[in-house]
């Protein structure tokens, strides 16, 4: 069965919000490791990923309104 609209939305958060946890443990990791130069790429692809974040926060909020 095909995901509806609204569920494909809800995954995409979802999934967002995932690899964002994890590319914060990978960014703390990095630091802790002395890798100050990587970790500041990883803080790069972050704002990347909180900015589609947004996006997908928003497209979200649309479907679910009346």
């Amino acid at each position: 069965m095909a995901e509806t609209e609204l569920e494909r939305a809800q995954r995409l958060f979802d999934e967002g919000a995932a690899r964002i946890e994890r590319q914060r443990a990978l960014i703390s990791e990095l630091r802790a490791d002395g890798h100050a130069d990587l970790a500041e790429k990883a803080a790069q692809l972050l704002g990347q990923l909180l900015a589609l974040q947004a996006e997908h926060e928003a497209n979200l909020r649309k479907l679910r309104s009346p």
